[in-house]
């Protein structure tokens, strides 16, 4: 079977990451699929999560900075017990003990890890520290001093708990990381514990119920009788939290030749998608009725 390229096509999918693949192995796979170069993911996925990952296709990857989607929720398993170089199952134990918290024990802590906390990534992890990704150090061996950061969770809830492990429910903030949540939350239980199963359900108003799998997808493209636009999505779409600004012909020239623009309607200072004839172009951002910068497509 031969790849059948897809020419020309611009768009998000919305795909859904199996366990033991890392995030880049899907992007691999669809350029191989689709027969596409520029493809690029969003809210990367450990090997041990599986659940939704946003892949962008073309010029959909001009755009991944723009995703503004600041929470996310995942499902997730503590074991307590002991830890691991890398906070979850795919690490080596590194400490144990016999101190296993009650049901009781974890629910009086949750409070502390509502609202506005601080967190430590973990070592391993894409984390830049002096240019350089954390995991890679930590892999040979080097010291990884990570900063503490502000995160949101939104919500916390324990499912259940059963045979030292509790599952949890949690609605968190983008940059927060589950690994480093299950850690501290063991070491306030007077314990140890490490992720061994995580599960990402959504992704700010997109949850996994809209995934497609990877063998799915071969057969659509696959199939004659079907088309990539099934299952990709526009990437106006996607971007549709921000404000829309439909321009006529004159400006759409200007704009398109890069000449400077003035609008003589005043604007909120902003990001904007730019449409002309109800086709989308790109995004703007305005200050003071002036285009500052533009990043447009299709032109």
């Amino acid at each position: 079977m031969t790849t059948k390229k897809i020419l020309n096509k611009d768009g998000f999918l919305f795909l859904f990451k199996e366990k033991g693949y890392s995030s880049f192995y899907y992007v691999k796979q669809i350029r191989k699929i689709l027969g596409v170069k520029k493809v690029g993911h969003a809210g990367t996925l450990d090997p041990l999560a599986e659940g939704l990952l946003i892949i962008a296709i073309g010029n959909a990857t001009k755009f991944l900075e723009y995703l503004i989607y600041d929470n996310k929720n995942y499902i997730f398993t503590i074991q307590f017990g002991n830890n691991t170089t890398t906070d979850d199952s795919e690490g080596d134990i590194i400490e144990t003990t016999n101190n296993i918290p009650n049901k009781e024990k974890i629910l009086s802590i949750i409070p502390e890890y509502t609202g506005t906390i601080e967190q430590t990534p973990p070592i391993y992890s894409a984390i830049k520290v002096n240019g350089q990704r954390a995991y890679k150090l930590a892999r040979e061996g080097k010291n990884v001093n990570i900063s503490t950061r502000a995160i949101n969770i939104y919500n916390l809830e324990l499912i259940n708990f059963n045979n030292n492990q509790a599952k949890f429910n949690v609605h968190c903030s983008k940059g927060t990381y589950v690994r480093s949540l299950a850690r501290d939350i063991a070491k306030s239980c007077n314990s140890l514990g490490h992720v061994v199963y995580l599960h990402r359900n959504k992704i700010g108003k997109y949850d996994v119920s809209n995934t497609i799998t990877l063998e799915n997808i071969k057969k659509i493209i696959y199939n004659e009788n079907d088309f990539l636009e099934n299952i990709l999505i526009p990437i106006d779409n996607i971007l549709d939290d921000i404000s829309a600004l439909s321009i006529n012909d004159d400006l759409f020239q200007d704009l398109k030749h890069g000449r400077k623009i003035f609008f003589s309607e005043k604007y909120k200072d902003g990001l904007y998608r730019i449409y002309n004839n109800n086709k989308f172009y790109g995004l703007i951002n305005i200050i003071n009725n002036n285009i500052n910068k533009r990043k447009l497509i299709n032109i």
